[in-house]
């Protein structure tokens, strides 16, 4: 009888070990190309009429240096007076948790997963601002009164313990559409500066000078000319007044790329 049991524990150990070796056979490894080449950056923008000033890029072995990124777990925000009771402070007490972790995938959906939070993920932050009520965004708020978490501002990030900021700059920003019924496609055209509300036209005429020069700050980086005005040229040019017909001026889908110029946007999701 106990060579039996023995046999048979034998038997078992044999079959998981077996089972074991199938599932590591099966894991999913994806092939994984490289995202910078110089020869292909090289050639990705035509150089400027004063080719002095044309952009230089880092090379491929500066990129590969770069530190990666890490992807902190992130919160919804809500329409002003729409949030749980006691939320800010229930916040307030989580840890920052980083939820992109490589040696944890290894099924196809777990990349196909990982994928769509790399997608998502922000790569600015900013303090938490006072969220806009339901009558002053253009976006939907859902029935529960959390705002669409692709819009820059939208979600909330601990990166640490008790600091409440909101992100921008995610590829889903851009890159999400907002269809007729409420419901959003990730990845497809954007629907981008629809046209501002009175209220959120009101709300911007209040941007305090400090987070007017960060704004300014940001412009001049994505769509400064110094060959043609320098810095302070540019900041004598775009005044307050300025900033704030553009924001009258949005449309639908329509907005101004890096390297293109503010006045003209070049791209439309439409």
């Amino acid at each position: 009888m106990n060579m039996f049991i023995h046999k048979m524990l034998l038997f078992i150990t044999a079959l998981a070990a077996l089972f074991a070796t199938s599932a590591v056979a099966q894991e999913f490894h994806p092939k994984i190309p490289r995202a910078w080449d110089d020869k292909a950056v090289e050639g990705l923008e035509l150089p400027l009429a004063q080719p002095a000033w044309s952009p230089r890029y880092m090379t491929a072995a500066e990129y590969y240096k770069l530190k990666v990124r890490p992807i902190y777990r992130s919160y919804p925000a809500y329409a002003k007076g729409r949030e749980p009771k006691g939320y800010f402070a229930w916040l307030k007490t989580r840890k920052p948790e980083i939820i992109f972790d490589p040696s944890k995938l290894h099924t196809k959906a777990d990349w196909i997963a990982a994928g769509k939070l790399v997608f998502e993920s922000e790569t600015r932050f900013y303090p938490a601002r006072p969220q806009p009520a339901e009558n002053e965004t253009s976006y939907p708020v859902a029935k529960h009164g959390n705002l669409p978490g692709f819009v820059a501002g939208f979600r909330y990030y601990l990166r640490t313990k008790g600091v409440i900021e909101v992100g921008s700059n995610s590829c889903a920003g851009c890159h999400t559409r907002i269809m007729p019924d409420g419901s959003f496609v990730e990845g497809a055209q954007g629907s981008n500066n629809r046209p501002p509300t009175a209220a959120q036209l009101a709300r911007d005429r209040k941007i305090p000078p400090e987070r007017y020069r960060q704004i300014v700050n940001h412009l001049w980086i994505d769509y400064g000319a110094p060959w043609a005005m320098n810095r302070q040229q540019f900041e004598l040019f775009y005044t307050f007044d300025e900033f704030l017909r553009d924001i009258a001026a949005r449309q639908p889908g329509v907005f101004a790329r890096q390297g293109t110029s503010l006045h003209t946007p070049s791209t439309s999701h439409l």
